[in-house]
């Protein structure tokens, strides 16, 4: 059961290839997404520009846009509004296809440490004879399955 939160990381990781990279990152601020790092000049966005606003929506609403889906339907384009210096502006982004070796040459340590220790805490798991001492070990590979496994899987995504 605790490999479902694993497997929706891969998902989500993997989403990536259907859209591709917008050529910066984002870090989640209560405010909107600030733009933290800029790698290809594709978009008109500079490091410390904040999004507030996809589809004229709120940052606020944005998580349900993305859960439930765009009401407009799919394929249809994004208009994303950014502050700048107490100014906004709206763009269409534009992104570049994600190919799988580029994906692997900038994921790949981060996929061998959670395999590694997913590996490990099975091994350790299954040769514990006592069943009160399992719990522990079982409680630890959940929280490493909820929690560091996924950051490790997101934070290792092409920008």
């Amino acid at each position: 059961m605790a490999v479902v939160p694993l497997l929706a990381t891969f998902i989500f990781s993997f989403a990536a290839f259907r859209y591709g990279s917008p050529g910066f990152r984002v870090d989640k601020t209560q405010h909107g997404l600030y733009i933290s790092k800029v790698s290809s000049d594709q978009n008109p966005v500079q490091p410390g520009d904040l999004i507030v606003a996809l589809n004229d929506m709120p940052y606020s609403r944005v998580l349900g846009l993305l859960l439930l889906g765009s009401p407009s339907g799919q394929g249809s384009t994004v208009s994303v509004t950014v502050l700048r210096d107490r100014r906004t502006f709206n763009f269409t982004p534009a992104f570049t296809p994600i190919t799988w070796a580029v994906y692997l040459a900038v994921a790949w340590p981060h996929l061998l440490i959670i395999f590694l220790f997913l590996l490990l805490g099975t091994i350790a798991l299954r040769h514990l004879r006592s069943p009160s001492a399992k719990s522990p070990i079982k409680l630890s590979l959940t929280a490493y399955w909820l929690t560091f496994a996924p950051y490790l899987m997101l934070s290792s995504c092409p920008t």
